[in-house]
C-alpha cells in the first residue's frame, strides 16, 4: 500500500518536471535575436556607435554599443516588426524602419553610416554699415515695407512703428505722448489740430517706407516734443501693377478678456477690403498711383448689473472707415520729381458713447470727413 503511494508521488513529480520543462522551453523558443555590424561607406567598422531597436508593438526601446569590430547584438526579442537606428558623432544617422524578428531565429543586418561635417559652414551676415554722426544727437530708423512684408504685423501703418527697437505707438524712444509727435505724409504734416496725433492714418498698403526719428531730431521739423513719424507713399513706375486685399476677423475666432463687473469694449469682427493700381501715363515721365480702403468693425460692451457673469449688450459700436489716395508723379528731368497728392477719408461711428450702464439711445453718432492735398518738388 505504501509502495504504491510512493510510486504515484514520484510519477506526479516526474510529470510536473516534464511539463515545466516543456513550458520553459516554449517560452525560450518564442523569442528571436538580432545581430549586425555598423560600418562606414568604405566598409570600415565603426566603433562606439549607438544602436537602438524599437518594437512596432510599443514598449521600451533597447540600446547597444558596437564593439571594436563594429558588431552589436540583441537577444530575447519577441516576434514582430522592429525599427533600428544607428548614430555616432561625425556621421549622419541611419535608420532601418521595418525589420522582422522570427521566433527561434537570429536576424542579421549591416548598417552603413555616411560621414557628415563636424564643423558648420561659414555663415555670412550682410548688412549696411552704421554711420554715427558726432555732430548731431539725432537717432533715426527707416523701415522698408518690402523688407518686412513677411513679418506679422497689424493692418494699419501705426503697427510699423512697433518694428522699430525701443519705439511704441504714441511713444517714440521715451518721448512724449501721441499728441506731441510730428506725423508726416510724403513730407507734409498731417497732425490733428485739435486732439493731436495724426488726423489721417494711412493704410499699410499705401506705404513704401516709414522713417521714425527721435532723440534730437533736426530743428527744421519743429512744433513737436516727441518723435517724428514720416511715411512715404508708393509711386507708380513703367510697369503696371494692381492688387486687391481682403482681411476678415471672424467673431467665432475671438474671445473675451473682460472680467465680471469690468467696464470695457472689445472688437468682435473686422472686415477690410482694399485695392490699388499703379503704372505709367507717359513712359519714363508721368506715373500714377491710386488706392482705396474700406474698413468695418464693431465693438461690444458688457452690461454692468451686479451679477457674477458677463452679459454683453445686443447693441454694438459700429465703425465704418472709407479712405482713398491718388498720386501723380512727374519727372521733368534727371534727379527732379514733382508729386501731386490728393485724398480723403470718411469715418462714421454708430453709438460712439455706448457703455455698460446708460441706455443705447443716449449714445450718439459721430461723423468725420477729411480731405487733403499736397504738391511737392524735389
Amino acid at each position: 500500500m505504501n509502495g504504491h503511494f510512493v510510486s504515484a508521488v514520484f510519477t506526479c513529480i516526474a510529470l510536473s518536471t516534464i511539463t515545466l520543462g516543456a513550458g520553459a522551453q516554449s517560452r525560450v523558443t518564442n523569442l528571436g535575436a538580432l545581430s549586425g555590424s555598423v560600418v562606414t561607406e568604405a566598409g570600415v567598422p565603426v566603433t562606439g556607435a549607438n544602436v537602438r531597436v524599437s518594437s512596432s508593438a510599443g514598449g521600451s526601446p533597447r540600446e547597444d554599443t558596437t564593439d571594436s569590430h563594429g558588431v552589436f547584438h540583441f537577444t530575447g526579442l519577441p516576434q514582430g516588426f522592429y525599427s533600428l537606428t544607428a548614430r555616432k558623432i561625425g556621421f549622419r544617422e541611419a535608420a532601418l524602419l521595418s525589420l522582422r524578428i522570427i521566433t527561434g531565429q537570429t536576424a542579421e543586418v549591416r548598417v552603413a553610416l555616411t560621414a557628415s561635417a563636424t564643423q558648420l559652414s561659414t555663415v555670412t551676415v550682410r548688412t549696411s554699415s552704421v554711420t554715427i554722426d558726432a555732430s548731431t544727437p539725432e537717432l533715426s530708423q527707416k523701415i522698408s515695407i518690402e523688407e518686412v512684408k513677411q513679418v506679422p504685423k497689424g493692418r494699419d501703418a501705426a503697427a510699423l512703428v512697433e518694428l522699430v527697437p525701443g519705439a511704441h505707438r504714441g511713444f517714440v524712444w521715451g518721448g512724449a505722448g501721441d499728441a506731441a509727435n510730428n506725423y508726416l505724409l510724403d513730407g507734409i504734416p498731417v497732425n490733428h489740430p485739435g486732439v493731436g496725433g495724426d488726423f489721417l492714418t494711412p493704410g499699410i498698403d499705401w506705404i513704401e517706407s516709414l522713417e521714425v526719428r527721435g532723440l534730437g531730431a533736426g530743428a527744421e521739423y519743429g512744433s513737436f516734443q516727441g518723435g517724428i513719424i514720416s511715411a512715404v507713399t508708393k509711386t507708380g513706375g513703367n510697369d503696371r501693377h494692381g492688387a486687391v486685399h481682403v482681411n476678415y476677423i471672424s467673431p467665432m475666432l475671438t474671445s473675451s478678456n473682460i472680467q465680471p463687473q469690468e467696464e470695457g469694449a472689445e472688437q468682435t469682427k473686422r472686415t477690410e477690403i482694399s485695392g490699388e493700381a499703379r503704372g505709367p501715363l507717359a513712359k519714363d515721365r508721368l506715373f500714377y498711383f491710386v488706392t482705396s480702403q474700406l474698413i468695418k468693425h464693431d465693438l461690444h460692451v458688457p452690461r454692468i448689473r451686479g451679477a457674477q457673469e458677463i452679459i454683453f449688450r445686443e447693441d454694438k459700436q459700429d465703425f465704418t472707415d472709407l479712405r482713398g489716395l491718388a498720386k501723380l508723379t512727374f519727372l521733368p528731368g534727371l534727379g527732379s520729381s514733382i508729386d501731386l497728392l490728393a485724398g480723403g477719408a470718411h469715418n462714421d461711428v454708430e453709438r460712439a458713447d455706448l457703455n455698460g450702464i446708460d441706455a443705447a439711445e443716449a449714445s450718439r453718432k459721430v461723423e468725420e470727413r477729411t480731405t487733403f492735398y499736397s504738391l511737392g518738388w524735389t
